[in-house]
């Protein structure tokens, strides 16, 4: 029975950090995409609707990053004592680590599908 424990896994308090405000930002960013998506099946698609989605990405960032700090402390302080240079591996860090090869790709990306949508809204 004592061979069928897990070994818990540890990273450093900063890579946690890092791998939160990843997962939140994203998280964020997902969901002013879906309000996006959200306010064309209502509204239409428009000038107006396109444009708004540049203020989704901001805002994701702006909310992702207090929100993943906050977060952070909140899971050292369950997760681990006081003083630790190591914390374990949680959920929200977990996630975090699988968007770290295409975070940056997936926000790179966005931005080329709101540079297609834009033009394509205006008319001459």
């Amino acid at each position: 029975m004592a061979g069928k424990f897990k070994k818990r896994i540890v990273i450093p308090r900063r890579e946690h950090l890092s791998d939160v405000i990843r997962f939140s930002t994203a998280f964020w960013i997902g969901m002013g995409f879906l309000l996006f998506l959200i306010l064309i099946l209502l509204n239409g698609f428009s000038e107006f609707s396109a444009t708004v989605l540049f203020l989704f990405i901001p805002a994701g960032v702006f909310f992702g990053v207090p929100f993943g700090i906050a977060l952070h402390r909140w899971l050292i302080v369950a997760h681990s004592e006081y003083g630790a240079k190591v914390v374990p591996v949680t959920w929200l860090s977990r996630n975090g680590r699988l968007l770290k090869g295409w975070f940056a790709a997936g926000i790179v990306i966005l931005i080329v599908l709101v540079l297609v949508v834009i033009p394509s809204t205006i008319h001459v």
